[in-house]
């Protein structure tokens, strides 16, 4: 089944296993998974196990899941697009000096 495969590919890194809050499949093709901390992470329909390892790397070199974003998609082989939260998406101009 979609589901025992999918609990297969989270074993291969059980620390971010363990960060999983729930899976929801998507369009009946692929899942989005959602980590313990609300991010949203968004998983290819075709090589999913690829884009796993994928986040297990980029998780280990930058911490990606302790940094204040809203998404990680992973659903492009040659790139992962990470979203800020909206609420962090403007900017606080910094106030002028006189001069």
């Amino acid at each position: 089944s979609h589901a025992q495969a999918l609990v297969g590919m989270l074993e291969e890194h059980p620390s971010l296993m363990a960060r999983v809050q729930a899976a929801v499949r998507s369009g009946g093709r692929r899942w989005n998974l959602r980590m313990d901390n609300g991010i949203d992470v968004r998983l290819p329909e075709t090589d999913a196990f690829a884009a796993w390892d994928r986040l297990a790397k980029y998780e280990a070199q930058h911490k990606l899941l302790t940094r204040d974003i809203g998404s990680i998609d992973l659903r492009l082989p040659d790139r992962v697009v990470v979203k800020v939260r909206p609420e962090n998406g403007e900017r606080n101009p910094e106030e002028g000096r006189q001069t």
